[in-house]
């Protein structure tokens, strides 16, 4: 791991972005060069509010069209279609 945040670290949670945007700090990583994997609609709000790529995993209880519709640009039901989209991406 070469970075790690906390919630406790920021003053507002998802799905407000201040958390991803220290973990990109962190990692030295502008949010357009970022692709943020979540499982919930308030992963994908934060990414793609500050201007990060999104994508989904369908772990989180939420299917894929509600991810999609949040702004997932992929949503993926397991590892070997996360990296597919991860390369597509």
């Amino acid at each position: 791991m070469d970075a790690a945040a906390c919630g406790d670290e920021v003053a507002r949670g998802k799905p407000h972005g201040d958390l991803v945007a220290l973990a990109l700090h962190r990692l030295g990583v502008e949010p357009h060069e970022a692709v943020m994997v979540g499982d919930t609609p308030f992963d994908v709000t934060a990414a793609n509010g500050l201007g990060a790529v999104a994508i989904a995993m369908l772990t989180g209880g939420y299917d894929a069209r509600e991810l999609r519709a949040a702004g997932a640009r992929h949503a993926c039901g397991n590892v070997a279609a996360l990296l597919q989209a991860c390369g597509e991406t």
